[in-house]
């Protein structure tokens, strides 16, 4: 089965309405992703970020070309991380567009076959996240691109549900009349809330007409693009699909996503008759009245009176749907439930423009119909992947293989392939079935998670893990190699033995290493509950020590063999260890960062520090009120210590010089963005590097100013962890959405 197939229970609302939400782990994930950004606030105030990144490119512009240094791709080059959407050029059927759910936008001239098939394209903006692409029909060089993978809008339970799943930033819709050499940003939502462009579509009657559905309602454009207005004031736009064979064109919008309550007012399938300026709902046409997933609009390219409507709840399916009079009335097609606990996530449906009868389902796996819907069929398996080494230049995978999660399905207008963007990449097929082929040469836009480890003696051996992608090892050349399912977290190598290496994936399953990453066995502490990201670290000093953390902290003292609580009551009830950070030369000496479950805030996030391996603790006090991502202790001085933290609104990095009795800010340079990860450099302790939601900074003086260090980087990187490669002096990063530097 794929390892996609595991699941979260989460207490949703009070009273009457509660119930057991069973989300996904992509919708655990991008929870604690927005959680940790947005704490204390209820939102993620974007025009923060918006204005960090534009003050980090004057300071870059400052700074002379190489001066700081260059990053270099690690990769891996050819294992995609989750692609949100496709675009396909009008005339040329080489050149296709992907948007990455945190990775930016990309491009292929060779139809996506090839080692270098994708290449970056830079923006000028921090446009992390690409949820739509739309091309003109007819002038190519004009393209807009919605920004922001975000899942959920609206609610108004604080501190619960309008936490429940969001995503990546979203910073509006970007322009381009060049092809994508230069952008221009005709609609900003540089607020205090997180918005999401989901889809942009244009009408190719008349394309000066323009649709997006975001996150806060429907917008229209008049002027190609140029300027946007809201047309529908309804939250949690989804899908469009516009019909432009009459002179009037008619434009089809879904709405509704995270309807736990079933709330015919936050879903539902609008129409405009009019060219987008007014919307009516389609009530009482036999559509359900409501559903707590999202839903995925196709039209007919044949015959344009037929519709279809694929609803989705998730906790049970609810069905396909099809009008054959342009929305007056549909009849319910069948209720496989090919979404499964991904309704809310991935899902879409696409008719094939040659064959009426044939359809597309995509959800967690790839369906095909060849009877207008009646029946689907699978037609590709899931999972992340065969295991073992990832070959560049060689598709990845199986002629059966399709990476779990679709997220969108097409027929290339064109050439009528089937084209499939998913969490693992992009693939194709001629027809939708049997052999698929992985199109990811080049798309380095793998999530990796923190941490990452690096031999020290072995400049060409890292290993890290990944979002739905298991966990990567690099053996010093460009094919990497998979060894691991699920979502890979933490991951370590032995300092004095590389040989000896930890993986895990969520919910603290650490497993190990005694062969240099080539095989692994469970060797994790016996824990029934654990973070989702649960970490584990190994101290430098003694190789054989470990620590691990749930709500208690684990040590062990024989690599991983047997493992102990340090003490039987938990840490700092009911928060989670969320962090864990060891002296360089004193494995006794410990930072331990707690943080609350985004969905039962009862305690502030907390950082600890423990002299004695963990039997006892001492609150560290004078700290922001922030989720406290990283710990570093000077190896000269066990008393100097750096802290960085998440979210926005306040200093991000911290500074002990008396062993935590007293902490200062120390972050002159450094952006109100949510801050990651900290290094020193063992050798010249004063050089000190932070990686945060924009990329590297770096200080020569011990924290008292920094400069911007991301030159050779896209133009804005999520920076998860930075670790360093002694045995040639250089810095590796691992970013999640373009893999590792």
């Amino acid at each position: 089965m794929p390892s996609k197939l595991c699941s979260t229970t989460i207490v949703i609302g009070g009273g009457a309405a509660s119930e057991k939400f069973t989300a996904s782990k992509a919708g655990t994930s991008l929870d604690h992703w927005f959680f940790e950004r947005a704490y204390p606030l209820e939102n993620i105030p974007v025009s923060n970020f918006a204005d960090a990144f534009y003050s980090k490119k004057e300071s870059q512009a400052l700074i002379a070309k190489g001066a700081m240094g260059i990053w270099e791709s690690l990769g891996p080059e050819n294992v995609g991380g989750r692609t949100l959407c496709l675009a396909f050029h009008p005339t040329n059927e080489d050149i296709i567009f992907a948007g990455s759910a945190s990775g930016g936008l990309w491009k292929t001239t060779t139809q996506g076959v090839g080692r270098y098939a994708w290449e970056y394209v830079p923006t000028g903006f921090p446009a992390l996240g690409v949820a739509s692409i739309a091309i003109h029909p007819t002038n190519p060089d004009i393209m807009l691109i919605g920004t922001g993978e975000v899942y959920g809008s609206g609610y108004s339970e604080p501190g619960v549900v309008n936490r429940l799943t969001r995503g990546t930033y979203g910073i509006g819709i970007l322009k381009s009349e060049d092809g994508g050499l230069t952008w221009s940003q005709p609609l900003s939502f540089a607020g205090s809330e997180l918005v999401g462009v989901n889809d942009i579509a244009i009408d190719e009657s008349n394309p000066v007409f323009m649709v997006a559905a975001t996150t806060v309602g429907i917008y229209r454009s008049s002027d190609g693009g140029d300027s946007w207005e809201m047309v529908l004031d309804v939250p949690n736009g989804i899908d469009i699909e516009i019909d432009a064979s009459s002179d009037i064109s008619i434009i089809y919008v879904s709405h509704g996503n995270f309807n736990l309550e079933f709330d015919p007012e936050l879903s539902g399938i609008y129409k405009s008759v009019d060219n987008g300026i007014t919307f009516s709902e389609l009530v009482g046409t036999g559509l359900p009245t409501a559903w707590s997933g999202n839903a995925k609009l196709a039209i007919d390219p044949s015959n344009p009176n037929t519709v279809y409507a694929s609803p989705q709840n998730i906790f049970t399916p609810v069905g396909l749907f099809r009008s054959n009079d342009a929305g007056a009335t549909w009849a319910f097609v069948n209720d496989q439930d090919i979404a499964r606990f991904q309704g809310w996530f991935s899902h879409d449906i696409a008719v094939n423009p040659q064959n009426s009868f044939e359809m597309m389902h995509v959800g967690v796996t790839v369906w095909k119909s060849t009877n207008r819907g009646s029946e689907f069929l699978q037609t590709a398996e899931g999972g992340v992947g065969p295991f073992g080494e990832v070959t560049v230049g060689v598709p990845n995978g199986d002629d059966l293989y399709v990476h779990s999660d679709a997220h969108a399905v097409y027929f290339h207008p064109l050439n009528n392939k089937v084209f499939i963007a998913t969490d693992g990449g992009v693939y194709v097929s001629d027809n939708g079935e049997m052999p698929f082929t992985t199109l990811n040469g080049g798309l380095q836009t793998l999530q990796f998670y923190a941490d990452m480890g690096t031999s020290s003696t072995n400049a060409g051996f890292s290993i890290g893990g990944a979002q739905d992608n298991g966990s990567y090892v690099y053996k010093g050349n460009p094919s990497w190699w998979r060894i691991g399912g699920a979502d890979g977290m933490s991951a370590t190598v032995n300092p004095d033995n590389d040989l000896i290496a930890y993986s895990s994936i969520q919910g603290l399953r650490i497993s190990k290493s005694i062969d240099g990453g080539n095989t692994f066995f469970g060797s994790g502490p016996p824990v029934s509950q654990a973070p989702f990201s649960g970490q584990h670290q190994i101290s430098q000093s003694e190789p054989n020590i470990l620590y691990a953390g749930t709500m208690r902290l684990y040590k062990t003292e024989n690599d991983a063999e047997d493992w102990d609580q340090t003490v039987a009551s938990h840490l700092d009830a009911p928060n989670f260890i969320s962090m864990i950070s060891i002296s360089p030369n004193d494995s006794d000496l410990l930072y331990v960062g707690t943080a609350p479950d985004p969905f039962d805030i009862v305690s502030p996030p907390k950082l600890f520090k423990t002299a004695d391996g963990g039997a006892t603790y001492q609150q560290m006090l004078g700290l922001p009120d922030r989720v406290c991502k990283d710990v570093r202790v000077d190896p000269s001085d066990e008393n100097i210590a750096y802290a960085v933290f998440s979210g926005f609104g306040t200093a991000h990095l911290y500074k002990t010089t008396d062993g935590g009795q007293n902490w200062f800010a120390s972050d002159n340079g450094l952006p109100d963005v949510p801050t990651n990860t900290i290094l020193i450099d063992t050798k010249m302790p004063n050089d000190v590097y932070v990686g945060n939601d924009l990329g590297v900074y770096y200080s020569n003086n011990a924290g008292d100013s920094w400069v911007v260090l991301t030159e050779g980087l896209p133009d804005a990187v999520m920076v998860l962890d930075l670790n360093s490669s002694p045995s040639n002096r250089k810095i590796r990063i691992a970013t999640h959405g373009n893999g590792m530097w």
